[in-house]
């Protein structure tokens, strides 16, 4: 999913790209995993990737492989 200074995805559009991301990685979905902070990326405006990042960071401690 890219971006211009125009475009801004809906939450599910985003979140759903986030699920792809995490998907690719393990196999296994973002529902499947501790609660991250999705909607506070999104207004945050974190691109998915960046969304994914934080989240592994704070709530997943570093289990994926990014």
């Amino acid at each position: 999913m890219s971006y211009d200074n125009d475009y801004k995805p809906t939450f599910s559009d985003w979140y759903n790209e986030c699920d792809k991301i995490v998907v690719s990685i393990m196999g296994l979905g973002v529902n499947d995993l501790p609660d991250a902070q999705w909607m506070d990326y999104y207004h945050d405006d974190m691109t998915p990737f960046e969304a994914v990042d934080t989240a592994n960071i704070d709530f997943w401690d570093g289990q994926l492989v990014l």
